[in-house]
């Protein structure tokens, strides 16, 4: 006699060699399934990776060419860009009362250059360049000096400070007031020659002593500013005196500037007076 248990065991069915195979191949598809599946995935995020370093590349790229064009544009434009202004730095300059800048007046005798070398003056008979180089070369005094005026004036040749100097030597070596002047005036003034004041200062003395106005003038400019020789007002003020009692007018505007710088006693002191 069969019990309930053993006839339920009866009834439920074996399992056959087909179920079998449709479970695997159930599994299979599953896991084929879900392989396929991580290899989108992985495929999508080496995707993503590789756009990401390709725009990374891209705008590196893009930013050199920019930082060119920029460099390009500054090279060849610096106006194109703003520049950097500079500050002005503000000095201040110390206050110098008239009385001071009379004593540190500089510069060369007024009127000097006008006064010595004169054009020459054109006669009925006027020589020409070459009859003055001629003259000149066979001791014509007159002849060289007309020369170093043409020279120093460039008038009818170009002005050339050193044939005017050639040539005003050649009449100062020979004695002539005016010419010896002219030679002072060019090292007081630095015409084609370095400065010099006592080499000036001796030409004036020696056109001075013999009574030449304008030379008088220059070494009481240089007694003046103290130029070749010591400062002295006092002796700037006789060469004044000297020169413009023989009519020379720079001299006598160069006396009336001498006031303010001469003691009161001294200028107050008039011939007669006790």
């Amino acid at each position: 006699m069969t019990t309930r248990g053993q006839r339920n065991e009866k009834l439920a069915p074996k399992p056959t060699s087909k179920n079998k195979t449709r479970k695997k191949s159930k599994t299979l598809k599953v896991k084929k399934t879900a392989a396929v599946k991580e290899s989108i995935v992985v495929k999508t995020d080496e995707k993503k990776r590789s756009n990401s370093v390709l725009i990374a590349v891209v705008f590196l790229i893009v930013l050199a060419v920019i930082i060119l064009l920029l460099r390009n544009c500054r090279g060849n434009n610096p106006s194109a860009l703003p520049q950097p202004t500079a500050v002005p730095q503000v000095v201040s300059q110390p206050t110098i009362s008239n009385t001071t800048a009379q004593k540190k007046k500089t510069g060369t005798p007024s009127g000097g250059i006008k006064s010595a070398f004169k054009a020459p003056v054109t006669t009925a008979s006027a020589q020409t360049l070459n009859d003055y180089q001629k003259a000149a070369a066979q001791g014509d005094v007159q002849a060289a000096k007309n020369l170093a005026n043409l020279y120093m004036n460039g008038q009818g040749v170009p002005k050339d400070y050193h044939e005017a100097l050639k040539w005003s030597l050649m009449a100062a070596n020979k004695g002539d007031a005016e010419a010896q002047c002219c030679v002072g005036l060019i090292y007081d003034m630095a015409l084609g020659v370095p400065q010099d004041y006592k080499e000036a200062m001796s030409w004036y003395l020696k056109s001075a002593n013999q009574g030449n106005a304008v030379a008088e003038n220059c070494i009481g400019f240089c007694y003046e500013n103290g130029h070749g020789v010591p400062q002295s007002y006092d002796d700037a003020a006789s060469w004044f005196e000297k020169s413009a009692l023989q009519g020379n007018a720079n001299a006598v505007q160069n006396l009336e500037s001498m006031k303010d710088l001469m003691p009161s006693s001294s200028s107050d002191t008039t011939p007669g007076t006790n």
